[in-house]
């Protein structure tokens, strides 16, 4: 089971992709159980999503493209059919560490990460894993990293952040200025 999260992710993507002049030519790269695509502008979207067809869960990571840029993050639980409902807050754990309640979004089964959140999990997909939402009923729902670490690097490629400290997989000393800019929209 794909989260909705896919559709949209290149639906943002493609079309920047095709009509921009002297802009970088768009990524869209799939591993295992992540995706990334990225547009003429340098922003990044990675989505990665649970492993079974038995879960709904996804999460968004998204950067613009330039120097010093954060990455913001979003989750998506949205059962299905005979799927069980989430009850009650959901709390974002990691390696059994409750990490907070995640804070819902204007849209339904949608929910902001904090960037303390969106820490965390970049720091678990680069290491151990173990990411999963908790209802207050106690059910959880993972989040797959396999492929996870691929579509970071390549993300950190397309946008010229590798051997920057900003980097996700492969942290250096040069200095954040020499990242690309971003580019404007056409």
């Amino acid at each position: 089971m794909r989260s909705p999260l896919l559709p949209t992710l290149l639906a943002l993507c493609w079309p920047l992709a095709a009509s921009a002049v002297d802009a970088p030519a768009g990524l869209y790269f799939q591993h295992h159980d992540w995706v990334v695509a990225c547009d003429n502008t340098r922003t990044c979207r990675a989505a990665g999503y649970a492993s079974g067809d038995d879960s709904t869960l996804s999460v968004l990571l998204t950067r613009a493209g330039g120097p010093n840029q954060a990455i913001s993050g979003r989750m998506s639980l949205q059962p299905i059919d005979d799927q069980p409902q989430p009850k009650g807050a959901l709390h974002l754990r990691i390696q059994q560490r409750d990490l907070g309640v995640l804070a819902p979004a204007r849209e339904p089964g949608i929910h902001v990460l904090s960037a303390a959140q969106t820490s965390a999990v970049l720091s678990a997909l680069v290491r151990d894993g173990g990411i999963a939402v908790v209802d207050g009923a106690g059910r959880a729902w993972p989040l797959s990293d396999k492929g996870a670490a691929a579509v970071l690097l390549k993300t950190d490629e397309f946008q010229g952040r590798v051997g920057t400290p900003g980097a996700v997989m492969r942290k250096g000393a040069a200095a954040e200025s020499s990242v690309p800019a971003a580019v404007a929209k056409p």
